[in-house]
Order: structure tokens, then sequence, then C-alpha cells
């Protein structure tokens, strides 16, 4: 085999693989053995492997199976950076641990050598070991666990109290759990009375029961996790622990030690129950199993008392929500005491719950997904006492953050239909007193900032309600949407309607909840609703939209003459939006009006700027998205004023928003018209155009307003776009990263920072061809005496910083030392997380070696 080139010896393996798969009874007479190290071919060589082991009779030559499977043990192979035949190190190990645990028979042979390996390696070789470990001890079976369980102990006794990491005393957890399982199994235990083996478990816990008589010692968290995982295993297990760890930790809580360690203690039972809960969701316990209910009123008793001590608060609080969530556990009436107890610290006026209250709220949000009762009998009275009809002067700021933490808490828990219904009642009365116009306020300002944060909680709840595909959302459309259309339309038609309704803030949020409610209705609803009162005629009114040709007039003044940057935008998202559902019917509007629009509302300079800027956007949007010809046009009309000294830079970043699409408005959850490959298309008619501009642009203005043109463009589309095209475009970023415009610059480091994560080797070869000239910008730009922007110093760090990972050392030794000095003026930025950036890039250009 080793004669042959390895692209012929993958082929070869693929028909050995192929003869194990169909004809392996013709094959039981035959025996080879062959050994790879191309990574390639060992993937099918362990596959092969694992048929061998499973499917033959392979008694007489296990010694030799065991010693060419377990010489590739430990898996070493990293691929080499742009590696084109995709085999990661993980595919490797998973293949080797594959063979090692498909049959009994090796578990002689390997275990006393997995035990040498877990003792003298470090690191991933260490974890590998346990994860091995892991997997193969079921297999192994009891008998051969057993003759290995008190070296096996011992080991893992040393990763988890005394772990070097975190993932390591994972592995070691886990690789624990499979021991206990594999030593004691169902039948082995009786399910009451003491268990009956050979006392490893026995040990463990009584191992942990004494570290866990001094629970303030960091070896007793580590004695928790281990219990916990014993509990994660084996429904005898799971009982005989608990009736020893736990007892052991309620007793310590009865006692009182002293408060200093009763934190300790409450935290350590939290430890258990979570334990319980994960093995609820993982399917280790059923549902007619209750382990938790021997102990369930200690437990209750130690949280309930442990919530009024200040030191214990916040382990209580986090024990109640774990316990809670167990099925069944808790009965209704006690979760109505529980609600009570831990309603006395939410509070709104006490400051000191601040850092307690969403632990609070957790617990009540759990029970509200339970029964709603206790909450909507005792929880709601108790927060709305502190939502004022008077709303406090601005100068009130303890009033005001009082309302605000009694909205933010009924936004947390208010959740659940009957919750949300009886929240949005009250809210909308609140809403509809502050917004009247007959209201004569004492404080117009404080009103907005009272109203604002109303339509905040609702539109938090609802946005919760949405992710979590409640139901219940369409019957707001009555409900909700139309009580806020009455309350700000009525302002609107108001002489003097009252701050509060005609905030520009607070109709902006109330137009947000009704776009949220309006996405969420079926449209079923609206044509059943229609069909069923037998009103049809506004449906038909709305086939055709009704001459738009005279209804211009009034949306391009809108458009251009637009009193704020909010009235602009929102008449822009409603022309994109009817343009992108009712193209057809736009027709003669687009026809005659659109070359007029642009040169009375863009290209004549006598337009004031803004105006000119806000006209720019237009409707390209919604032609954009819907791939109409028209889009192809309008992008050349603004390669026509790349040359303007006012809007050139403007049109140029316009570029790049049409390259985002309809943003959040022309979406699918908007019912817009979306046509696949739009921005596609798109790229592939306006990047050439950008590229030849660069090339051939005449004076230095305008090449640079191609610059930013294609800077936008780029930054506004997926990174697979443009990667084609990336020799081509490379040397214009690196003339960008020079241009006064911070924003621009950010989007450039940024376009090189995707590309610098892109492992094929061509496009690591684009960036080690410019890298010299990279760094050097690179550095200029985190200089915080060149840059003004943080978040360009701290990108700029970012990019440098992966630049060890992805170029030859002998590309950039030149200017190791200069980066390396240059990077300490960095570490004295004024902003933290650019210090941050500078102490991660530096440890990666000192630790470049060649």
């Amino acid at each position: 085999m080793k004669a042959l080139v390895q692209s012929i010896r993958l082929i070869v393996f693929g028909i050995i693989d192929s003869l194990m798969l169909r004809h392996r009874e013709a094959l039981k007479g035959l025996g080879s053995q062959f050994v790879s190290e191309r990574p390639r071919n060992l993937i099918v060589s362990f596959a092969i492997m694992r048929v061998l082991l499973i499917e033959f009779n392979v008694l007489s030559q296990i010694d030799n199976l065991f010693d060419i499977t377990f010489c590739y043990f430990p898996i070493t192979f990293k691929p080499p950076p742009g590696d084109v035949y995709g085999v990661t190190t993980d595919d490797l190990r998973d293949g080797l641990q594959s063979c090692l645990n498909a049959t009994p028979l090796f578990g002689p042979l390997a275990l006393p050598l997995l035990l040498e390996k877990l003792s003298a390696s470090t690191g991933n070789l260490k974890r590998d070991t346990l994860q091995t470990l892991e997997s193969c001890l079921p297999v192994y079976g009891r008998a051969v666990a057993l003759n290995y369980a008190p070296e096996l102990w011992e080991s893992f006794k040393i990763e988890i109290f005394q772990p070097a990491d975190p993932d390591t005393e994972g592995s070691a957890l886990r690789a624990t759990q499979s021991l206990i399982r594999t030593l004691y199994s169902l039948q082995d235990i009786p399910t009451s009375g003491e268990i009956q083996a050979d006392g490893l478990i026995v040990d463990i816990v009584q191992e942990c029961k004494k570290i866990l008589r001094e629970p303030e010692k960091s070896q007793a968290q580590h004695a928790i996790k281990l219990l916990s995982a014993c509990i994660c295993t084996t429904a005898p297990i799971r009982q005989y622990v608990l009736s020893q760890g736990a007892i052991c930790v309620i007793s310590g809580s009865t006692h009182m030690i002293g408060l200093s360690y009763r934190g300790h203690i409450l935290a350590g039972l939290t430890g258990f129950i979570m334990a319980v809960n994960q093995a609820y969701k993982s399917g280790v316990v059923d549902d007619v199993e209750q382990p938790l209910d021997t102990f369930k009123d200690q437990i209750i008793g130690a949280f309930s008392s442990g919530i009024n001590v200040a030191s214990c608060r916040r382990a209580a609080l986090e024990g109640l929500h774990q316990i809670v969530q167990i099925r069944r556990l808790v009965p209704i009436a006690e979760l109505g005491l529980l609600v009570h107890i831990i309603n006395e610290h939410l509070n709104p006026k006490e400051e000191d719950h601040d850092d307690l209250r969403p632990e609070a709220l957790k617990v009540v949000l759990a029970i509200s997904q339970i029964t709603t009762k206790p909450v909507e009998e005792i929880s709601l009275p108790h927060l709305f006492l502190f939502l004022p009809d008077i709303t406090p002067s601005r100068n009130a700021l303890r009033e005001h953050a009082t309302y605000r933490r009694a909205l933010d808490s009924l936004a947390t828990i208010c959740v659940q239909p009957p919750l949300f219904e009886t929240f949005v009642i009250r809210l909308c009365s609140k809403l509809d007193m502050l917004c009247s116009p007959m209201r004569q306020p004492l404080d117009d300002e404080a009103d907005a900032a009272y109203a604002h944060a109303i339509l905040l909680a609702l539109k938090n709840v609802l946005v919760i309600k949405i992710r979590d595909a409640h139901t219940d959302i369409p019957k707001y459309l009555d409900q909700l949407a139309l009580p806020l259309y009455w309350i700000f339309i009525r302002a609107a038609v108001s002489s003097a309607p009252p701050l509060a309704s005609s905030d520009i803030r607070v109709v902006s949020l109330a137009a947000k909840i009704i776009t949220l409610i309006a996405r969420s209705l079926p449209l079923e609803r609206a044509l059943f609703a229609a069909y069923q009162s037998g009103t049809t005629t506004p449906l038909l009114a709305g086939r055709r939209l009704p001459g738009m040709q005279s209804h211009s007039p009034p949306f391009l003044w809108s458009l251009v003459e637009a009193t704020n940057e909010r009235q602009s935008l929102a008449m822009f998202h409603t022309i994109s939006s009817i343009f992108n559902k009712r193209l057809e019917d736009a027709q003669p509007f687009l026809q005659t009006r659109l070359p007029e629009f642009w040169e009375e509302s863009i290209a004549s300079a006598t337009v004031p700027i803004e105006a000119r800027r806000r006209a720019l956007l237009g409707y390209i949007w919604a032609l954009l998205v819907r791939n109409d010809p028209r889009v192809n046009v309008c992008v050349n009309r603004l390669f026509s004023i790349f040359s303007d000294p006012q809007l050139g830079w403007h049109a140029a970043k316009a570029v790049g928003e049409f390259g985002r699409g309809g943003g959040d408005v022309l979406t699918k959850r908007n019912f817009s018209v979306i046509r696949m490959l739009h921005t596609q298309r798109f790229m592939t008619s306006t990047l050439p155009q950008i590229i030849a501009g660069c090339k051939i642009s005449p004076d230095l203005t305008e090449h640079t307003t191609y610059l930013i043109a294609l800077t936008s463009l780029i930054n506004s589309v997926p990174k697979a776009m443009f990667l084609s095209e990336l020799p081509t475009i490379m040397p214009f970023l690196l003339r960008g990263l020079d241009v006064p415009d911070e924003e621009m610059r950010a989007n450039i480091i940024n376009t090189l920072n995707a590309v610098a994560k892109d492992e094929s080797s061509s496009q690591v070869n684009v960036i080690s061809e410019h890298a010299s000239t990279i760094v050097t910008a690179l550095l200029r730009n985190a200089d915080y005496e060149i840059t003004k922007s943080s978040r360009l110093r701290a990108t700029a760090l970012q990019c440098l910083g992966m630049f060890p990972s992805i170029v030859k050392y002998s590309v950039l030794h030149p200017q190791r030392n200069h980066v390396i000095s240059r990077l300490s003026k960095a570490l004295d930025d004024p902003k933290r997380s650019v210090r941050k950036e500078a102490v991660d890039t530096r440890s990666h250009w000192f630790a470049y070696q060649g």
C-alpha cells in the first residue's frame, strides 16, 4: 500500500469499504492488515476496522487488531491551513473511538494503556483519553471495569477535585458517570434499601459528605458537581446519593452552622436540584419517578427561610427557581405561598433589590408557566399599585425610577395569555388617560416619558410572545392595535394635542407595536372576517390603486419637504412598501414621474442638500427586491452624480443601502414580494461598474467616491458574493484605508476580518500578498492620536491579531518587532475595550515564531 500515492490508496480503501458493505460473508475467511498515515485513508480504514471488529470473529487476531488500532491513539493531527480535503481532528478522533469501543475484547488490553495515558498527558490529550474512556467503558462491560475501578476512580478524582480547566473537569465527570452506569445497572442494585455492590459509589458519597462538612471551601463545589453527576446515572444510584448527600446538606442548613456558611449550603442544595432537573430534561428520569418527593418540604423550608437572609437570598431564589421547574413536585397551593414570599422582594421602591429582582422575577415567571392564578391574584395587584395616575414631575427621579421598575417587572412576568390580557387592559387605560386631549398635564415631558415607558413594556412582552409563537397575539388587533390608532389619530386631529401623544419617540414606539401585531395576523383571518360580514367592497376597491398620478405630489412633498428624519424615513418606508406590493398599478407613476423626480429633487443644485440626500434612497429598495430592470437605470443615475462635491459621497453610500435590500421593511414578515437572487443580480451588475470607476476616475475626489461605493457595497452583502473578485478589489480596499471617512475605513477592516476568517487557501494567499501593506495601515488606524473612533481602533487591532495565525512567519518576520513596539502605545489607549484588544493582539504577535 505504501508504494501507492495517496489518491490511489484512497480508491483502494474505498473498494475495500464497499466490499465490507456488500460482501461480508464472502470475506469472512480472508484477512489483511494495513496502516496508513494519510487522514483521508485513515477515516476509511477506521470504518472498515469497526465493521471487522463487530461483524467478524476476530478473537484469534485480537492482539494484532488492537495493536494496529491503538497505535494511532491519541490523535495529534492538525489540518494545515486551506486543507482541500476537509478532514478535521474531530473526524479522526471519532473514527478511532468508534474502533476502540467496537468490541469488549479490547477492554483488558485498552484500559491499562488508557490509564497510563491519563496520568501522563495534559490538555487536549487528557480530555481525549477521558472521552475515550467514557465511550468505551459501557462496551467493555462490568466485569472488566470492576477490575480497574479503583485506579479509574483515583485518576478521575484528581481531575474533578483539582481540575486544570473546566473542560477537563467536565470530561472527568462524564467519564465517572460512565463508570458508575457500567458498574451499577438497574438489575444489580435493589430499588430500596442499602446498595449491595463493591462499594465504589459508597466510597464516592462518603468522601463527598466529608468534604461537605466545610461548605465554604472550594472543594465543596467540586463535591456537589460530582454528586450531581452521580444523580444523572440510574434510579437506584440517584435515590442513594440524594438520601445521603441531600440530607447531609439539608441538615447543615437546619442546624445553622453559621450565617456565613448558609449561602454555600443553599448553593450546594441548588446543585442537587439542578441535577435532578437536568435528569428530567435529558429523559434519565421518567414522569413516574419523583426522587425529591421525600425531601421536598425540607428543601422548600430551607430556601424559604434563606430568602430572609441577605447573604443567602440569591442562592435561595435560584434554588426555588430550580425546584418549581420540576414537574408535579410542588402542589399548586404551595406555589401560591412561594409567590407570596417572593412578592415581598418585588417592591419597586426598594433600590437595594435591583440586583436580586431579576432572580425573583425568574421564579414568578416559572410559576406562571405552571399556573397563572397566584401570579394574577398576588403579584399583579401588588405591582400595579406602583403605576401612578398622576405623572410625577420630571425632577421626581425616585418616583420615575419606581414606576419603571414596576413596568419592567410586569413585562417580565406577564407573558402567559391570561396575564398579558390583564396587562394590556390596565396599561391601555393608563395610556388613554395620559394622551387624552382633555388632560391638563402638570409636566408634558414627564407625561411623554411615562407613556413611552408604558409602550416599551408592551412592546417587550410582544417580542417575547412572538419569539415563543404564542397563538393569542392576533386578538390584540382589536384589543391593542385599534386603541393605539384611536389614541394617536385623536391627538393628530386635536388643536392642541398633549406631548404624550405627539412626541415622535412615543408615536414611533406605538407604530412598532402595531407592526408586531400585524406581522402575527394570519391572512385567512382578514379574508374570513370580510366574507363572514358580507362586506367585500373594501377588498374589491383595493384591487387597483386609485390614481397614483394624482397622489404623487403629496408623496413627493412628504419625501422631499419632510421636517425631520423620522418623518422622511416613515414616508420612504411607505412608498417602498406600496411600490413593492403594487408595482403594476404604479407603472404610470414610475414611467412619468421617475425622471422628473430625479431632475427636480436630486440632480437640481437649487434643492437643499438635506432634501437631496433624503430623496436619494427613494423607492429603489422596492424595485431591487423584485429584480426590476429600472434599478440599473436608477443606479446609473447615482453614478452620474459621483462627481457632485455635495452629494457624491451620499450617493456612493446609497449604493450599499441598495445592496442591503429592504432592511426590516421589505421582508416576508411584512408580506413583501421578494424575488430570489435579487442581491446577487444587483451585485453582478453593479460591482464591475464600480471597479471600472476606481480604475479610470479622472480626479482624486471622484476616485475616493468610487472607493466609498465599493466598500459600502461589499460591506452590505454576504462575503461569498465578492470573494471571487477579491484579488481585483484588494488594491482598492487598501487605498480606502487612507481616506478621511472613519466609517468607511471601519467597513474595510471589517471586510478584511471576514476574509481573514475564511480558511480557504486562495483567500489566505490574497491576504499574504498584501500582508505588509495591510499591517502598516492597521497600525496607523489603531493609533489613538490619529484615529478618533474607538470602534475603528478596536477593529483594527482585532484584525491585526489574526495575521500571525494566517500569514507565514517568513512574510511578516521583518515587521514583527516594529508591530510589538507600536502595540505598546495601544496599551495606553483611553478606551478600555481598545486596551483589551491590544493585549490580546500583542500576545499573538509575541507568540509569532518561525
